[in-house]
C-alpha cells in the first residue's frame, strides 16, 4: 500500500503549500510570516511590487499605442 506523501515528499525543498505552523503566513507563498499590511512576507512584498510596476509600465505602453492609433485615425478622418 502506498503511503500518503508528506510535506517533505512533495518537492525537493519540502514545501507543498502554506506552512500550517505559521499562523499568519504570507498570502502569496505561505512560507514566511507576514510583514506588511497586505499580508506579504518580505520577499514576496518586493516581488509583487516589481510585478505591479512592470504591469503598470506595460499598460502605459499599450494605452500609448491606442492613443497613437486614435490620433492616426483622426488625422485621416476615420473613427476609432
Amino acid at each position: 500500500m502506498r503511503k500518503s506523501p508528506t510535506r517533505a515528499d512533495m518537492n525537493g525543498m519540502g514545501f507543498c503549500g502554506p506552512d500550517p505552523s505559521i499562523e499568519h503566513g504570507c498570502i502569496r507563498c505561505g512560507e514566511n510570516p507576514q510583514v506588511d499590511e497586505q499580508g506579504y512576507c518580505g520577499r514576496c512584498h518586493w516581488a509583487v511590487r516589481a510585478e505591479v510596476e512592470e504591469g503598470s509600465a506595460r499598460l502605459g505602453e499599450y494605452l500609448g499605442a491606442w492613443a497613437r492609433f486614435a490620433e492616426w485615425c483622426t488625422q485621416r478622418g476615420r473613427e476609432v
